[in-house]
């Protein structure tokens, strides 16, 4: 959702800035606009903690409830986003605060596919740190998804990270191929999730 958005405001930029006279000067591609490049992911994730805020007062259990740490999933990928942009801006202290952000970030979306979307991870159940039935057999097959899940969460940062992006070439190249794990990641916790 975060690149549909991204595209439609550089669409917007686009032909709000359009000059016919410097066709070869491009104001949308600047990385310094918060608008084009954090405003996407903030409005998202914001979009998301006002549905778990929602979702959890209307179950009368908001705090210290499922939804209430849903939400700080969703505020530690703001947070991310927002240190990427401001690193970028030229604030090289922030980049330790950045990784640990990042890992922080991915981490807990990792577990919380694994525990709350997948329902994995029993502790008294007779397929070894997973759940009690399953539907794909051989049960291997949930080892080696629950591993590959982990390294998809962190191509999420790759798309924020201030040095991994230069080693692509291309910022088109780095969507393309962050874009097409994230389509597989998500087809992945799609057949996982109308499982249970």
């Amino acid at each position: 959702m975060i690149t549909p958005l991204r595209d439609f405001f550089y669409t917007v930029c686009y032909y709000q800035n359009l000059d016919f006279n410097n066709v070869r000067y491009n104001p949308c591609k600047d990385k310094s606009s918060f608008t084009y490049t954090a405003l996407p992911i903030v409005l998202v994730f914001s979009y998301k903690i006002i549905l778990s805020i929602r979702i959890g007062l209307k179950a009368g259990n908001f705090c210290m409830g499922l939804q209430m740490f849903n939400t700080l999933k969703h505020l530690s990928s703001i947070l991310t986003a927002v240190l990427a942009f401001f690193y970028n801006q030229g604030l090289p202290n922030l980049l330790g605060i950045w990784i640990i952000s990042s890992m922080i970030s991915t981490l807990y979306n990792y577990y919380w596919d694994l525990k709350f979307d997948w329902q994995l991870l029993e502790p008294k159940c007779k397929n070894w740190r997973l759940r009690k039935y399953l539907t794909f057999q051989p049960k291997f097959i949930y080892y080696i998804i629950i591993c590959i899940n982990l390294i998809m969460r962190f191509s999420w940062s790759i798309t924020l990270s201030p040095t991994v992006q230069g080693y692509f070439g291309s910022p088109a190249l780095l969507t393309l191929v962050t874009g097409s794990i994230e389509i597989v990641r998500r087809g992945i916790w799609n057949l996982l999730r109308i499982e249970t």
